[in-house]
């Protein structure tokens, strides 16, 4: 074994690696990788192989491949080169006339093996290339057609000779609609209020002990809102808001654009404005006496 093999083998064994392990990686038959650490470089076919097997060897075991084939060029036997008295005594060839019944030596075998392999190679390799730029060329888009253009039909004349007669009397037509105007449901119970607006103002009113309902009252609108034996009235613009109870207007609860909050009607109080629990009492009793004398016609 000389420099060669030893440098091959200690580096497998360093590396951990048997000849079955290195063969399962390299794909190289363990009889190959043996000579190679034997420097039996005749088991293997020929010199190209054996180049190709230390290649792939040296990049296995992380060798310089450099180094590898340094030491592989001076371990190969160089080729015999004939001394000079050989060459001295070699005739020169003779130039003779071959029948051409006599069959002439071809190739050798092992000659005709080297240049298969070889075109098989450069025939798989081409395949290669074609199937890799074939794979990658886009595939061409579908050509979609436009859309055929619409075809506007004309709507269908309505027949004028059913036997529903047609009113084209268009005075007559206009005297015919009745217009419909938006007013609020009627208030239900026994104390019935209603708050018409001559300018804009918000509002807020209790129904007997129920929660208080806000909004706003344009100007020209009105609503009407009842209960069972209470009403409680705020108004934001007291004096732009007409007020009928009982079927009477009532005077305004106060000026133009003043805020008037507490005003509460009931059976026996026409709107009386409570400003403070302290006179709450008074105030009740002396409404009371005008709505009786307002009823004797006093």
């Amino acid at each position: 074994m000389g420099a060669l093999g030893e440098r091959l083998k200690k580096a497998r064994e360093e590396k951990g690696r048997t000849l079955k392990e290195l063969a399962d990686r390299t794909r190289i038959s363990q009889t190959y990788l043996k000579a190679l650490e034997d420097e039996d470089f005749g088991v293997i076919p020929a010199e190209v192989y054996v180049t190709g097997f230390l290649r792939s060897y040296a990049r296995e075991l992380g060798l310089d491949e450099v180094e590898v084939f340094a030491l592989y060029r001076k371990t190969a036997p160089a080729p015999a080169e004939p001394s000079v008295q050989e060459v001295q005594h070699i005739k020169p060839a003779v130039t003779a006339h071959i029948p051409a019944d006599v069959p002439v030596p071809g190739p050798s075998i092992r000659t005709l093996t080297l240049v298969s392999a070889a075109v098989l190679v450069v025939l798989v390799i081409a395949g290669a290339v074609v199937y890799h730029f074939l794979s990658k060329t886009p595939e061409p888009k579908p050509v979609v057609p436009p859309p055929a253009p619409v075809k506007r039909v004309a709507p269908p004349i309505a027949n004028t000779t059913s036997h529903t007669p047609v009113n084209t009397n268009i005075t007559t037509a206009k005297k015919n609609v009745v217009t419909v105007k938006q007013v609020n449901p009627p208030a239900k119970g026994k104390l019935i209020i209603k708050l018409a607006a001559d300018d804009t103002s918000w509002y807020s009113y209790r129904l007997d002990k129920g929660d208080w309902t806000s909004g706003l009252l344009m100007k020209g609108k009105d609503i009407e809102v009842g209960a069972e034996y209470k009403i409680t009235l705020s108004l934001g613009n007291a004096g732009g808001v007409r007020v009928m109870y009982g079927g009477k207007q009532l005077k305004p609860f106060g000026p133009r654009g003043a805020s008037v909050k507490g005003i509460v009607f009931t059976k026996d109080q026409a709107g009386v404005v409570f400003t403070s629990k302290k006179n709450e009492a008074s105030k009740v009793a002396s409404e009371a006496k005008k709505v009786t004398k307002g009823a004797r016609g006093e």
